[in-house]
């Protein structure tokens, strides 16, 4: 897997004002922790960063950082960005914490999750309920989903999907208890009454 190329340079300044002034300059200060070393403050160009984190991962790209002092290029890591900060009112980036990471480095990002079809308990006048936007995961840097895609087309009311589920990349685990429902097909007030009415029917017979 080739990992997106970014660079940045060294950040010899720190504390709000030199920040303040390489957020006019159209720059974002950020930081890169790695274990056990010491943390790097960085200055970078949003618009890259941004074109970097564009394709179909998203925030959860793996990014190969340059780091420049000068000319001179004085690091390479693989990293993921972990945090970043946005202003309220303008939505100018502020910062953007990374942290270094190996390819076989197992992380934890969240991913979207979605579902395709029209259930059949939908079709019989059912609603189908999806509990989660996101879905917590782990897995290495080179084997992150886009995202978490389940076909909801077999589901009859009542029916559900679970966890175990999924169906997923052998590197990839969700950090959720196998038995956590992410989608139900639920009866309406019609259907149940329909249902009731039925089973009301029958034991008259």
């Amino acid at each position: 897997m080739e990992f997106i190329n970014l660079t940045a340079t060294l950040r010899k300044a720190r504390g709000k004002g030199p920040s303040r002034r390489l957020r006019t300059a159209n720059m974002v200060p950020a930081v890169v922790y790695q274990r056990g070393k010491e943390t790097q403050a960085i200055i970078l160009s949003p618009t890259e960063l941004v074109h970097a984190l564009a394709g179909p991962l998203r925030v959860n790209t793996p990014l190969q950082l340059t780091i420049k002092d000068g000319d001179k290029d004085v690091q390479q890591n693989l990293v993921v960005v972990r945090d970043h900060q946005y202003d309220p009112v303008t939505r100018q980036l502020l910062h953007v914490d990374f942290l270094a990471i190996e390819k076989d480095t197992i992380i934890d990002v969240l991913v979207p999750f979605s579902t395709s079809g029209r259930s059949a308990g939908q079709q019989m006048g059912g609603m189908l309920v999806k509990k989660y936007r996101e879905l917590p995961i782990s897995c290495p840097p080179t084997a992150i989903p886009a995202s978490i895609n389940v076909d909801v087309t077999p589901l009859k009311i009542d029916d559900e999907i679970q966890v175990k589920d999924l169906v997923l990349d052998a590197a990839v685990t969700v950090r959720m208890p196998e038995g956590t429902v992410l989608v139900v097909v639920n009866p309406t007030r019609d259907v149940a009454a329909d249902a009731e009415g039925e089973e009301t029917n029958s034991s008259e017979h």
